[in-house]
Order: C-alpha cells, then sequence, then structure tokens
C-alpha cells in the first residue's frame, strides 16, 4: 500500500496520472421533459426516472425541475425559438447536449422513443425508438432503462433487450375488398392494392389512406411492430347517395331498373353508391329510355325515366344483357363438358364426386379442403381463378337476368346462381377458386364463389367446398 501511495504521489507532482486511476469525464446531458400520452401522465416522473438512470451511465444527466426551471425562463423570452432555447439551457448546464423522450400508449402496446442531439452542431448522435407490442406499465420501464444506453460507447452497459429492432426491416402488406384501391401513405401515392411495402423498418409508424371510387375514403394510423404486418384486407365501406327516380308519363307498378338490377317500384327514394349508374324503368313489355347519371354523396337532381314505345325493342335488347339463352351461349356438344362461347372456357358440366350420365349429373357433389382440391389437378384441368368461375354466376328471377361483378345477386333470385339446364345438379353451396385475397403465397385463405347469392369471398383453406374444374 505504501509503495501505491508514493506512486500516485510522485505522479501527482509530475502532473501524471494514470489513465486506470482516474474515470473518464462525462459529458453533460440535459433530458427535457418526457411527452406522454395522455393517459400516462401521472406517471411521467417514473418514466423520467428510468430514462435518466440508464443515460447516467455514459452522461452527468439533469432532469427535473432545475430543467423545467431553466426551460421557463428561456421560453419567458420574445426571441425565443425552439433552436435557440434548446442551445440556452444546455449551456446553462455546461453542456451541449439534448435528450427527448416520448412514451406514447397505444390500445395494444406502447412505443418508445429517445433522440439525443447536440444543439450546438444541429446532430443527432443518438436515436432509438422501441415498440413494445403487448407491454404493461411494469415492462415499460426496466425498458426506458435501457432505452438510452449506447452498446457502442459503454462497455459497462446492461444488456439491452431489442434496441436494435429499428435497424431490422420491416415489410407491410395491405390489401382492400374491394381491392385496386389507390393507396397513399404518409402523403405519398404508393399505387394500388394490394400493396407491399418493402423500404420500412420496425417501429415505424405510417399514415395509410385508401381510396376507391364509390367508397368513403379509409384512413388509419399504423405501427410496424413486427418485421411483417399483414392485415386482413380491408373492407371499405360504401359511399351512398340519395336520389329520387320517377317516371314519365307516370303508369302504376312500373319497376326501376340501376344497373339492370330490380331495386323498386315507380316512384322510387332510395340510396344508390356513388358514381355513374344506368337507369331504366319497366312495366310488362314496355321499358323507358336508359338514363346514365353520376350520383354524388349530396343534392343529386331527380332522375326522370321517360316512356319512348319507339325505343322498346333496343332496351329490352340491352337489359337482357348479352348472356343469351343456355343453347346460344354454351355447347355442350361433347359429353360431359361446356364450351362458354362467351368467354371461350372449358368447363366440366358436373362438380368433383359427381358422374355425367344421361344429360346428367348424378350423385352429389363432394366437398374438399382448398389442398385437396388441389390434388384433383392434372394436365389437362385445374381449379378456376375467381374471375373465370364469377362468369358462370347467373341470377335469373321470372323479370330478368344477368350477371353479377362479385358484389351477390339481388334477393328474390333463383338458386343456385348458375344455369342449371348446363350445369345439372349442380350445388347450392361455395365453390373453391385458385385465386387469393391475400398477397402472400401461403397464405391461410383462399377466394371462394358462393352459388347461393353469387357473392366473391374468402375462406380458411382447411375448410371444406365444391370444386368444379377448367380446361388448362
Amino acid at each position: 500500500m505504501k509503495r501505491n501511495f508514493a506512486l500516485i504521489t510522485l505522479a501527482f507532482f509530475l502532473g501524471v496520472v494514470p489513465l486506470g486511476l482516474i474515470a473518464a469525464e462525462k459529458p453533460n446531458l440535459v433530458l427535457l421533459p418526457i411527452e406522454v400520452s395522455e393517459s400516462e401522465q401521472t406517471l411521467e416522473d417514473e418514466y423520467g426516472s428510468a430514462i435518466q438512470k440508464g443515460l447516467s451511465l455514459s452522461y452527468n444527466v439533469y432532469y427535473g425541475s432545475e430543467v423545467e426551471r431553466e426551460l421557463e425562463k428561456e421560453y419567458s423570452k420574445l426571441d425565443c425559438t425552439t433552436e435557440s432555447c434548446n442551445q440556452n439551457v444546455a449551456i446553462a448546464f455546461n453542456g451541449e447536449l439534448i435528450a427527448d423522450a416520448a412514451v406514447t400508449k397505444f390500445p395494444d402496446g406502447y412505443l418508445l422513443k429517445l433522440t439525443i442531439s447536440n444543439v450546438l452542431t444541429n446532430r443527432v448522435v443518438f436515436s432509438n425508438t422501441l415498440p413494445c407490442e403487448g407491454c404493461s406499465i411494469y415492462s415499460v420501464i426496466p425498458i426506458l432503462e435501457t432505452l438510452g444506453v449506447d452498446q457502442r460507447t459503454s462497455s459497462n452497459a446492461p444488456q439491452v433487450v431489442n434496441t436494435q429492432s429499428t435497424l431490422r426491416r420491416a415489410i407491410l402488406l395491405l390489401d382492400s375488398q374491394p381491392t385496386g384501391a389507390i393507396i397513399t401513405i404518409n402523403d405519398e401515392q404508393k399505387g394500388r392494392t394490394p400493396y407491399q411495402g418493402l423500404d420500412y423498418k420496425v417501429g415505424d409508424i405510417v399514415v395509410v389512406r385508401l381510396d376507391s371510387e364509390g367508397y368513403i375514403p379509409y384512413e388509419d394510423r399504423i405501427i410496424l411492430t413486427n418485421p411483417i404486418t399483414q392485415f386482413e384486407p380491408i373492407t371499405l365501406a360504401k359511399a351512398l347517395g340519395d336520389v329520387i327516380v320517377t317516371v314519365d308519363p307516370f303508369i302504376p307498378a312500373t319497376t326501376i331498373l340501376i344497373d339492370n338490377e330490380e331495386v323498386g317500384i315507380a316512384p322510387l327514394n332510395t340510396k344508390v353508391q356513388t358514381g355513374t349508374h344506368k337507369f331504366v324503368a319497366r312495366n310488362g313489355s314496355d321499358f323507358t329510355d336508359v338514363v346514365t347519371t353520376s350520383i354524388e354523396l349530396n343534392n343529386n337532381e331527380p332522375v326522370t325515366l321517360k316512356f319512348n314505345r319507339n325505343s322498346n325493342d333496343s332496351v329490352a335488347r340491352d337489359f337482357n344483357e348479352s348472356n343469351g339463352e343456355p343453347s346460344e351461349r354454351f355447347d355442350t356438344t361433347i359429353s360431359g363438358l361446356v364450351t362458354d362461347r362467351k368467354t371461350d372456357l372449358v368447363w366440366k358440366r358436373c362438380s368433383e364426386g359427381q358422374n355425367f350420365k344421361g344429360n346428367n349429373c348424378s350423385k352429389s357433389a363432394q366437398k374438399y379442403s382448398y389442398y385437396n382440391a388441389l390434388k384433383l389437378e392434372d394436365s389437362r384441368w385445374r381449379l378456376p381463378t375467381s374471375d373465370e368461375l364469377m362468369t358462370l354466376v347467373i341470377c335469373k328471377s321470372t323479370n330478368f337476368k344477368q350477371t353479377p361483378k362479385g358484389n351477390g345477386c339481388p334477393n328474390g333470385v333463383q338458386t343456385p346462381v348458375i344455369e342449371m339446364s348446363v350445369f345439372p345438379n349442380s350445388a347450392n353451396g361455395e365453390y373453391w377458386t385458385s385465386s387469393s385475397l391475400s398477397i402472400l403465397e401461403n397464405s391461410f385463405n383462399g377466394n371462394i364463389v358462393d352459388f347461393r347469392d353469387g357473392w366473391l369471398g374468402n375462406d380458411t383453406r382447411n375448410t371444406e367446398n365444391f370444386v368444379r374444374l377448367i380446361k388448362r
């Protein structure tokens, strides 16, 4: 001990002190008041103390009432700006570093953020953002203690859990129902759904907006808490406008059709999805002229449909649509097969599990999971896409026949919604397609077409549904 004391004394008089005997001096740092969610206001001091504890490993930290007094003094000045006031506060504590922290509470967890800036050079010297999914206050406080630990400069720093998460790439997958909506992220248009974004990092916060004609714009704020963030397709709400439809001259029991669908009896006050629509009225074999107009959310002019007997034949042909009689549209020359002249697609007339005998499909159709349905494919036959299978949906009643666009048939149609004379004994239920609403190939969901009502939807691939194959 005496020898060591002598060495230290000698070194003192020579003006040299061994590096191992004096700890390196820590820089001064001012920790500003913590920004917290409104529901977390009572915990501001606890959060601030936790961050201060972690920062103290590398800095002389000034925090609390002394910093608040200095801030009040600076911000009372008329010429104070955020930049100049922060500079003066840092200088007041003989430093040049300012730390700004935030604790944001969300329904499913927290987002923790810390930024350290040099107020003299205006450069960020350290930044860390950490999502904490499913966390409670009891897990947040220990994590806050690690939030300010810079592993590059602190050799005695504690082990930090997930502090490097912001360096991990994040993928954002979004789709909409209906698909094809214009997608805007952080005020930058990114194309249309389905969307796959690769230029993100875990912890990023994005504001997503979806716009589609005829639908109410959708907007949401999303935190990317995982390397892959995917949601079920976002269902857009239809934007509906009020419209009054009348006929001239007025004839009782006149039926109003909008886009070839019966919607009521004239005069009619109804809601219609915004966008361009075709209106026509029918009374027996007489049709009005077709009126094409654009429907807005508000202040729509009444639509008046006028009977013009000279145009009845052409209007009737237009609104019978191009489905044609079964013998005109479908060629059933080859036994068990049918060629759709409208689409040039070749189908099996029977569902899987049935046999074609005597112009009929015997037995009941069998159901298969999506994975077992794929096993039915071979070099000649395959599952149809959703667009292909939807061409077989025909909504028929005693008054009309039409092909929907994926949004189902009106009430009162004959079921199943398929030409039964061409596809005899067809199952009244859901059929698998090869398409998927998801943009991930390994999605657990696949598209189905429901021949009970003509709707295009999706189902889990383990669910058993009917199958109709199409020729490759």
